[in-house]
């Protein structure tokens, strides 16, 4: 099992792990990665061992900062957005981390960019596991044959191409996450200890792999969907001043991780994504009548490149093409 991992628009290397050249060992040994520069704050610490390599992010970006992950042989991630956002892009989907989803993936090698947006501070954990490990972790658990996941890996099934579950975070599965966290808060930590969390996790995620609505919390739900439309109003309001996740839930009086989930469910798109669209929207219209310098600022934009390369994205043209056409 291999893991390399890049920032290729840095021409730098997060971390290069090939696991099948370790020893076996009774402990994860620590490795801690940082950087910082103008547009980037980088804190990392990583455990590892043969089996088992644990990621804690934490990272605070002016620019979307983008890391290029390799992963070959076969393996199981367990990956957990605490905060913040987080987009992943493979040569077949795309997705957003949610922060109240744990994501398992499980393949034989996997080959994607995992983007930080701009002005934006995340903090994630990922478990990589050697499935061989998890088979021999949870091979005395009466529940696991009921597991899919196990099943899956077990039976050599679904490994040839990227296989991916998403599990409702409760409480449960949050507590032991953070208790995974906190044990990796020293350098060196021993590996059983390590099993027995994971242990716990899987436990839990089999116990709560799903969530639905019922009719009790019906009505609830429903007083949700106001909010999230007085939030759509606000962001409407005041996508120039690009509010944040925190000033949007506070003005309608929801918590930041039911307000990013529910909109995006309503709406088919995040917030971000959505004051993104607001704004190359107007930008459009403003080209026509000002300077690619002036519609930056009336946007809220301190960098005028930034604003190039936003609207380039969306639209697949450069702002002077708009101005071009007058």
């Amino acid at each position: 099992m291999r893991l390399y991992s890049t920032y290729p628009d840095l021409n730098k290397e997060f971390y290069h792990f090939d696991l099948d050249t370790f020893p076996q060992s009774d402990y994860l040994e620590f490795k801690e990665v940082a950087f910082k520069n103008q547009d980037y704050t980088v804190d990392s610490t990583i455990h590892f061992n043969k089996d088992i390599v644990i990621i804690h992010n934490k990272r605070n970006c002016k620019k979307d900062l983008i890391e290029q992950v390799n992963v070959e042989g076969s393996f199981v991630l367990i990956a957990y957005l605490i905060s913040g956002e987080l987009e992943i892009n493979q040569p077949a989907f795309r997705y957003l981390l949610d922060n109240d989803k744990l994501r398992i993936v499980f393949a034989q090698q996997t080959n994607n960019q995992v983007i930080t947006p701009a002005n934006c501070t995340t903090e994630s954990i990922l478990i990589y596991l050697r499935s061989s490990y998890l088979i021999n972790l949870l091979k005395h658990e009466e529940w696991k044959d009921n597991n899919s996941i196990y099943t899956l890996i077990n039976n050599d099934i679904g490994l040839t191409s990227v296989r991916a579950n998403d599990v409702q975070v409760t409480h449960s599965i949050q507590k032991t996450i953070l208790g995974i966290i906190q044990s990796t808060a020293s350098s060196r930590i021993p590996k059983h200890l390590v099993g027995i969390k994971l242990r716990e996790l899987l436990l839990r995620v089999y116990q709560n792999d799903s969530l639905l609505y019922d009719d009790e919390n019906a009505a609830a739900h429903t007083g949700i969907q106001a909010r999230i439309t007085k939030a759509l109003n606000y962001i409407e309001h005041h996508y120039l001043d690009t509010p944040t996740i925190q000033q949007v839930s506070r003005h309608v009086m929801l918590n930041e991780m039911q307000l990013k989930k529910e909109f995006k469910s309503t709406y088919g798109k995040t917030i971000r994504a959505y004051i993104i669209e607001l704004k190359m929207k107007r930008a459009f219209e403003l080209l026509k009548t000002n300077t690619i310098a002036e519609t930056a600022s009336i946007l809220g934009y301190q960098s005028i490149s930034y604003f190039t390369s936003t609207f380039k994205k969306y639209y697949k043209v450069l702002p002077s093409k708009i101005k071009n056409t007058k």
